[in-house]
């Protein structure tokens, strides 16, 4: 399960001055009418112009059934002294597991983290059960010679005693972004010792990515979108540009919602009025989420949202938790299939959240119906 650290959370202060300080630039001039075709994000991907008419109705699933990373280093061959054949990667977006599995040495994995959900390490022992805290009895009994960690799951002082135990631990970057994709790759081959042999991987994933972002800009009508993090009734946050999310919303060619309200950082505290004021067509949240808000009469229980296009037309695509945020190996797949559930299209995704034919049994669905 992905939960969101709270060093990544702005304060509910800075979000309501940020609210207050463009409201009168949301009011002078829509979003819209900045778009121009051909200009690029911040992400270097070009825009989609918006649609002149946009249908965004219904909600829709994200068809992402839980499968093994492809595996694009086929004989690796981990270089003298970090030929560790015990190994634990540990954090809270299950990016790292799914590292090690591309690169050819899934099978020395000892242990998983809860967001690890893969058929190849599903059986292992889960050593963050609820996703926040590791096990620190449990990983000791498992012997690992080599701990992946990127600082997404504690306490700190944690990988502190696995070091003074004689376990090596190696602590990456915790900046996740479709950008950063290959960031982690180096870092992880690095760890287990194969830095000089992820060239090829490198390439083959810049080109899956390129091939996915032109799939869903193929289909794309420009629309407004939003992700959210809802987690019950005590957590509902809006996803920054330091979350990835500005730059997925923009890959899925569509356009981030919360940019006209001066949404900043990773995550930020939702009010009513700057969900009001950004106004999405589609919002974008993580299946275990929505489930957990009791769906998407639920999810319209949240201040703000009922009164959103979005919330009005119950356009809501949900994404396995483990999929939508992570970035990693498997990113292009997911571009793929949320560019199905948003416009169409695609095995068993339904007729997008863009058409009303799919919004009956989608809601349903993701109401337990």
């Amino acid at each position: 399960m992905f939960t969101v650290p709270a060093c990544r959370v702005r304060s509910l202060a800075g979000t309501l001055l940020s609210v207050v300080l463009v409201a009168g630039l949301v009011a002078c001039g829509s979003d819209d009418a900045a778009r121009e075709e051909g200009s690029s994000s911040s992400a270097g991907v070009t825009t989609v112009p918006r649609a002149d008419n946009i249908s965004a109705h219904g909600a829709a699933h994200a068809n992402l059934p839980s499968e093994n990373p492809e595996v694009l280093l086929k004989d690796p061959k981990p270089a003298e002294g970090k030929d560790y054949q015990r190994i634990l990667t540990l954090d809270r977006a299950g990016a790292l597991s799914r590292s090690v599995y591309t690169l050819g040495l899934g099978d020395r994995l000892v242990g998983r983290d809860s967001a690890s959900d893969f058929p190849a390490v599903k059986d292992l022992p889960n050593l963050t059960i609820g996703g926040h805290a590791v096990n620190a009895e449990s990983v000791m009994k498992l012997k690992p010679e080599l701990i992946i960690t990127d600082g997404s799951i504690g306490p700190s002082r944690v990988f502190d005693t696995f070091e003074k135990a004689g376990i090596t631990v190696v602590h990456v970057s915790d900046e996740r972004t479709p950008e950063t994709i290959n960031t982690l790759i180096d870092e992880v081959a690095a760890a287990v010792g194969l830095a000089d042999q992820v060239g090829p991987v490198k390439e083959h994933l810049d080109k899956e990515l390129a091939a996915a972002t032109e799939y869903a800009h193929a289909k794309a009508d420009g629309r407004k979108m939003m992700i959210l993090y809802v987690r019950g009734t005590g957590v509902a946050m809006i996803a920054g540009p330091d979350s990835g999310g500005r730059s997925l919303i923009t890959r899925l060619g569509g356009v981030d919602a919360g940019e006209g309200v001066g949404i900043q950082g990773a995550f930020t505290p939702i009010t009513p009025e700057s969900l009001i004021a950004a106004a999405p067509d589609t919002i974008l949240v993580m299946t275990g989420g929505l489930e957990s808000v009791g769906g998407i009469e639920g999810l319209k229980e949240i201040p703000g949202i009922a009164q959103t296009p979005a919330g009005q037309n119950e356009s809501v695509v949900d994404v396995p938790d483990s999929q939508l945020l992570s970035f990693d190996s498997q990113s292009p797949r997911a571009i793929r299939a949320i560019a199905d559930a948003l416009y169409g299209g695609g095995a068993g995704s339904g007729s997008g959240a863009g058409s009303d034919a799919s919004a009956d049994a989608s809601a349903d669905k993701t109401a337990g119906k």
